[in-house]
């Protein structure tokens, strides 16, 4: 696998011309036709080439993506738990409405051998979440904590960079978001506007926008490199905002997040004995400023190729098992220590070389599944890679968490669901599994899918229920649709204890589903609204259409 990007020189004009050539050439070969590229689905990593680009970046050194939904999360041991409540529930994540749910700081870790695939984040995270594990992260024994957040603070900069400069030149859009950066706000439709890029056209007319999204990026990394080469030398914290993005808030969150955890013994010794400096991380903060701006500029120009990817993946699953295996090693005051040394010795050839012998390593992973079974800790092993019997009773403990399921007809399927490309496709488990429903023709299918539907989020239109008004005489504004809008066509009546059946839209208002019954005038008016217009006035007395008044002088 490999991507060209000709730009020559790091130039806002020089990068968009050459990811707009890379647009016209077409078809980039032999993962164009892929389902999934590294565990996600691959549109997510070819909506644009800067988001393939990024991916095989870190695809080289044989990362990819875990399934969210399928993994065992391993708890931290006490002493190895964040200085702050991230959340009321410890350090793992809990399903609430379906949602696997994760603290925030505690969500992912820039030192990781994998990072996960989550249905519900949007399409960016990916390639972002790869390029945290290819630039990696600063560690020595006897670092400070100002250098651990100066690492933290370094290995953020350019996933954030990308996400909202590069990745966003040329990216697909609704018709309402054309080239406008999103920030909090998401939006299904975006999402849904996604095509691999060299099925698209180059639009020159959007050069100019492109040129700005780039430029933006190479700023903001300019300015943040700068910042942090000003740390290292005095000491001090110096905070930047750019847009809704502080980066030094950020590291301090990940310091007091993190520091437990990477000063425990096992992550101690997880990274002496088994990574290799210089490669899996940097020994100082500037050895990896000087690794983000490799990076950075590899990114912008050049030829990127991951030429070995199995051999590699292969070595990251052994490093991913050896950081769980020694969690619960210390989780359970090393009392089975012993009972896994032999393959914690047997392990440090495997991690030292890039390239493993393929039938020592599984092998060696057979042994550590039936170790780990003969002591209760078969978790160690479910990794989120392949359907597993605990990977399918974490699922099905999530669509039991969609309080409106009676899963008893249909739990037999819950394996075929797990195998199908709905299960591995982005949106809410309830909605993939509704959708899957669908296409199974089982009894009851239509009614959980326009459930699913009612429960999928957005859940709240926040600047609705902050600033929306009724349209007056003496106000200007503008009108758009309530961003928690959905509609679902020919549904039956008695599913919301009417007659016949319904065309409605559903909106939440103030926590609330409030539901509609649509008419064709409706319909005419989501469309065209007209203040004057009687089905218009009446959807935005509901609230289905949204009226936001200008600022008055």
């Amino acid at each position: 696998m490999k991507h060209v990007l000709n730009a020559n020189q790091i130039s806002a004009e020089t990068v968009v011309d050459a990811i707009m050539e890379s647009i016209a050439a077409g078809s980039p070969g032999e993962w164009a036709e892929a389902d999934r590229l590294w565990g996600a689905p691959a549109l997510d990593f070819t909506v644009t080439p800067m988001s393939l680009r990024a991916g095989l970046i870190a695809a080289r050194d044989g990362r990819a993506l875990f399934h969210h939904e399928l993994r065992t999360r391993i708890p931290m041991p006490k002493s190895a738990e964040p200085e702050i409540e991230i959340w009321d529930g410890g350090t793992t994540p809990h399903w609430i409405d379906g949602v696997l749910t994760e603290p925030k700081y505690f969500s992912f870790f820039q030192d990781a051998p994998f990072a996960s695939y989550n249905p519900n984040y949007r399409r960016k995270w990916r390639a972002h979440e790869m390029l945290h594990g290819a630039i990696g992260f600063f560690w020595r024994p006897d670092m400070t904590r100002f250098e651990f957040y100066l690492g933290a603070r370094l290995n953020e900069l350019l996933p954030v960079v990308h996400w909202y400069g590069f990745d966003e030149a040329f990216r697909p859009r609704c018709e309402h978001h054309q080239d406008q950066l999103l920030h909090r706000q998401f939006c299904w439709d975006c999402e849904a506007a996604a095509i691999p890029y060299w099925r698209g056209e180059v639009d020159k007319g959007r050069r100019r926008t492109a040129i700005e999204h780039v430029q933006r990026g190479i700023d903001q990394f300019e300015g943040e490199m700068e910042t942090i080469r000003k740390e290292l030398q005095t000491g001090i914290m110096t905070e930047t905002n750019y847009g809704s993005v502080n980066a030094a808030s950020d590291a301090v969150g990940y310091l007091k997040g993190h520091w437990n955890r990477c000063t425990a013994w096992s992550f101690g010794t997880w990274v002496e004995r088994y990574l290799i400096p210089a490669h899996d991380y940097e020994p100082t903060v500037t050895d990896l400023s000087f690794r983000v701006d490799r990076i950075y500029r590899e990114l912008l120009d050049g030829e990127i190729e991951a030429p070995s990817f199995e051999q590699r993946f292969l070595r990251r699953q052994v490093l991913d098992l050896l950081a769980r295996l020694l969690v619960m090693i210390e989780l359970h005051n090393f009392e089975q220590e012993d009972h896994f040394q032999e393959l914690l010795d047997a392990a440090e050839p495997l991690a030292g070389s890039l390239a493993p012998d393929t039938e020592k390593v599984e092998a060696w992973m057979n042994e550590l599944g039936e170790r780990a079974s003969a002591v209760g800790w078969s978790a160690l092993m479910n990794t989120g890679f392949e359907r597993t019997e605990l990977g399918r009773q974490q699922v099905v403990t999530g669509l039991q968490s969609v309080s409106f399921w009676d899963l008893s007809q249909v739990y037999e399927d819950i394996d075929a669901f797990i195998d199908s490309d709905v299960f591995w496709s982005d949106g809410p488990l309830s909605v993939r599994f509704a959708g899957w429903l669908k296409s199974t023709g089982i009894e009851d299918a239509d009614r959980m899918a326009f459930e699913a539907l009612m429960a999928s989020e957005p859940q709240v239109d926040v600047e609705f229920e902050r600033f929306g008004a009724l349209p007056e005489p003496h106000l200007t504004g503008r009108i758009r649709p309530n961003l928690t809008l959905k509609l679902a066509n020919s549904v039956p009546g008695e599913w919301i204890g009417a007659e016949g059946v319904l065309n409605i839209a559903a909106i939440v208002v103030d926590g609330e589903v409030v539901i509609l019954e649509m008419q064709p005038e409706h319909f005419d008016a989501l469309e065209n609204p007209d203040v004057n217009d009687a089905a218009t006035q009446e959807l935005l007395e509901v609230g289905v259409l949204v009226f936001l008044p200008n600022p008055r002088g």
